[in-house]
């Protein structure tokens, strides 16, 4: 009885479902179970599923086609992406394929690659890129009917004079780069003086004209009757901070008098910021001064124009030579800049700003600066009558630091490892500035554990917040005195006092398995690898903070910054980007172990530079930094050597030798240096095998 009963709700749920593979039979479509069932069945209390039926199965997208129908959706892309046409007859193409597969062929309409309206199937805005589909030539019956001539803006505005345009100097004076299908409605039908055009800058783009930097537009050639505020592209003796002697702008010109004509002409910017994007003001009387070329038709959307196929990723890697999927990481990389350097005046302002806060941190340098110090940011209100501070660990012996060097400048002070607090005080005024200098007590080290620092570009070891290091990356890790450790594998180790060890460590692409071993007998754990980039050869005038007191370098915009990148040999290729001050430029860099890159032509401003690979198990490395036009006045010092009563002063930009007489008495001075202050220079010994004798500062 109960089998017969199951029986019959089998037979009954399958004559429902009847009418929908009938349906289905007749439809090259896929289906939505839940449209198709809720209404008609769910909402009646049959719980019909159609899994449970074999006449249906699924597709990848969760929808639903019949079981012997062939799904040819990935057919039906490659067709779209081999032929390049903006779209294809659905029912014509599957006709095609059924014949060659000998099944009945459907598409699911939830595949995100394609878009199905109206019978036609066209790639999804995710294949493509935003860059237009440029034909070479086109049939006599597709020109200037569904496609227009794309023409580069700056040789239709100014590859003759003005005076010489004529109606038939199209070919002649603009540079033809191919042909672009158009599908723009609001421009109606197309003719023979139209064409497409790239625009150039920022200054129409108001935030609804659609004539924004780097996207195309339909000009019009030698446009009849009145200009008047039309939206024109005009050369003449004028000269526009973007583009030189064309311009895209605003026509307008003020009453014609009684003989008809202009008193003032005025070319005008749409961009609201007028001090960057000003109007043009003309001399009507000046025959030379403007020359209108064509007027705007209308802006293009991506939507538009045929577009360019986007390529095919490898999975695991970055598309490196694709212009749009730079630009997105330009456009990203541009976001970043602006959350880093927010609430930050112009870097040209100079530092005049006084920080409320005082605030001080733990960095470490390399062994021979001093190891572990604190930094502190300028203390712009210490009092005039303070002339020294002294900073010490909790018991331990202070280190006394010249006030005026923690007044004016971001300043590091070594200091001995320790597990207690690092306190300031003012000798002879602890008790006016006890509250004050509170504010500057930096915690200690944990002393149980390594204290991890990744070392910046400009070779100040960074405190870590993670335990996670890189391959291709510049560590300091400093080791507490029972923390057991042996002698390691790679990099050096440095005594420095109480026990206390720094072990200097650059990470090659893949460490071997022992150096992997010993950090991870520290606690540490080995991430993505990531390139080494750091500025090399030309100092920044300054280091400026942002309002996180994160500090970056300002460089001169007369001596533009040179980056080191290292480490590519093992990442394969890779791309340097640099982006902020709203543009972005990317350069290519070659496979090898380093190399190294002027990054010249930067207007004044705050920029986030960035070294992607094309591999993405390579961890992108970024830095911060700016331009400014100031340029600090240089310093008048030489460095001079004394040995045995003769002074030798070497060239600033190079080494030198000094031959020594190992038979000189111990109690005679051989070599007496002397240098500006802080200024640091390195000592060898060569006697066969050379050999660094250390760093004095």
């Amino acid at each position: 009885m109960n089998n017969s009963g199951a029986h019959t709700n089998q037979i009954t749920e399958k004559s429902l479902l009847d009418a929908l593979s009938e349906r289905l039979c007749d439809s090259r479509l896929s289906i939505n179970e839940e449209e198709e069932l809720r209404e008609l069945h769910w909402a009646q209390g049959q719980d019909i599923r159609l899994r449970d039926d074999i006449r249906f199965r699924p597709t990848p997208w969760h929808r639903w086609i019949l079981a012997q129908d062939f799904m040819a959706n990935d057919a039906v892309r490659d067709q779209l992406r081999s032929e390049g046409r903006p779209f294809l007859d659905l029912e014509q193409i599957l006709g095609v394929f059924d014949g060659v597969v000998g099944r009945r062929c459907v598409v699911c309409v939830a595949d995100p690659r394609l878009v199905i309206q109206k019978g036609e199937v066209r790639l999804a805005a995710s294949e493509l890129t935003e860059r237009p589909l440029v034909e070479e030539s086109v049939g006599d019956l597709e020109k200037y009917v569904t496609h227009l001539p794309l023409h580069s803006l700056r040789a239709a505005a100014a590859s003759e004079p003005a005076s010489e345009w004529g109606r038939r100097a199209q070919e002649e004076v603009i540079e033809t780069l191919g042909w672009v299908r158009v599908t723009l409605p609001t421009v109606g039908r197309l003719n023979a003086r139209m064409f497409v055009a790239q625009i150039e800058g920022h200054s129409m783009d108001d935030g609804s004209s659609g004539l924004v930097d780097g996207g195309l537009a339909v000009f019009e050639l030698w446009p009849a009757g009145t200009k008047q505020n039309l939206r024109v592209l005009a050369r003449g003796s004028f000269s526009d901070p973007e583009t030189g002697s064309y311009a895209v702008k605003k026509y307008v010109g003020d009453t014609r008098d009684h003989e008809g004509r202009h008193r003032r002409i005025a070319l005008v910017s749409l961009n609201p910021d007028k001090d960057r994007y000003p109007d043009m003001e003309l001399d009507p009387d000046d025959e030379a001064a403007i020359s209108v070329v064509a007027r705007v038709v209308g802006a293009l959307s991506a939507e538009d124009y045929a577009r360019r196929l986007r390529p095919h990723r490898r999975p695991g890697h970055r598309n490196l030579a694709d212009p749009d999927e730079l630009s997105a990481r330009a456009e990203r990389l541009q976001e970043v800049a602006d959350q880093f350097f927010v609430g930050l005046s112009e870097p040209d302002g100079g530092r005049t700003e006084e920080y409320s806060d005082w605030v001080a941190r733990l960095v470490c340098l390399d062994a021979d600066s001093g190891g572990l110090s604190v930094e502190t940011r300028p203390l712009t209100r210490l009092p005039s009558f303070v002339k020294k501070l002294a900073v010490a660990p909790d018991g331990g012996a202070p280190v006394i630091v010249l006030a005026s060097n923690l007044k004016h400048s971001l300043w590091r002070t070594p200091v001995l490892p320790g597990s207690g607090p690092y306190c300031w005080s003012a000798p002879g005024h602890e008790e006016i500035l006890a509250e004050d200098l509170a504010v500057l007590t930096v915690p200690g080290l944990l002393g149980d554990r390594a204290e991890l620092f990744r070392v910046d570009a400009t070779g100040v070891g960074q405190p870590m917040v993670g335990r996670t290091v890189s391959g291709g990356g510049h560590y300091r890790l400093l080791l507490p005195p029972d923390l057991s450790f042996a002698d390691p594998p790679l990099g050096s180790v440095f005594i420095l006092s109480a026990g206390w060890r720094l072990w200097e460590l650059i990470l090659p692409a893949i460490p071997d398995v022992r150096t992997c071993e010993a950090l991870a007998a520290l606690g540490v754990e080995l991430g993505k690898p990531a390139p080494s980039v750091r500025w090399i050869l030309r100092s920044p005038e300054r280091y400026d903070e942002t309002t996180r007191g994160e500090a970056y370098p300002v460089f001169s915009a007369r001596q533009c910054p040179i980056v080191s990148v290292e480490g590519s040999a093992e990442f394969g290729d890779a791309t340097l980007i640099v982006a902020g001050e709203d543009r972005f430029t990317s350069l290519s860099l070659a496979t090898c172990s380093s190399l190294t890159a002027e990054l010249a032509d930067l207007e004044p401003g705050r920029y986030l530079l960035q070294v992607l690979h094309e591999r993405t198990r390579i961890e992108p490395a970024t830095l911060p930094f700016a331009i400014t036009e100031e340029a600090r006045t240089a310093v008048s010092a030489h460095l001079a050597v004394a040995h045995e009563g003769t002074v030798v002063i070497p060239a600033a930009d190079g080494d030198f030798e000094i031959e020594c007489d190992l038979t000189i008495a111990p109690d005679r001075e051989a070599i007496v240096i002397q240098s500006p202050p802080i200024w640091p220079f390195e000592l060898w010994w060569d006697d066969g095998k050379l050999r660094r004798l250390g760093r004095v500062c």
